[in-house]
């Protein structure tokens, strides 16, 4: 998993909502702090809305970190959640495309 400068407890909330999804083996990318701290923080800027790409040997989604009605979201009330498909991923398409040939190769292994 690649996740740039984001804190461990930001990748533990999105390793947790992801799993409840099923999704199990990913990277995150393209990660991009949205300025916004959210609750559960034990330190300032520990838990961050955070946009980015969450890629799978198969799927790419669009998440948005966020905090709606008491807990975290992948941004699912604000629409950001979604599967997104390759040929609609602009200047990202070739790095997703690299990740998803890492992602098969460790399911390979």
């Amino acid at each position: 998993m690649l996740y740039g400068e984001m804190t461990d407890r930001e990748v533990e909330i999105i390793n947790q909502l992801l799993v409840e999804r099923g999704i199990t083996e990913y990277e995150i990318m393209g990660a991009v702090n949205e300025g916004k701290s959210l609750p559960g923080s034990t330190y300032p800027c520990e838990i961050e809305e955070i946009s980015g790409w969450i890629v799978t040997t198969t799927k790419v989604y669009l998440f948005w970190l966020d905090w709606f009605e008491g807990r975290y979201t992948l941004g699912e009330h604000r629409g950001f959640w979604e599967e997104v498909p390759l040929d609609k991923i602009g200047a990202d398409k070739e790095l997703i495309m690299e990740a998803q040939q890492r992602l098969k190769q460790r399911k390979a292994t």
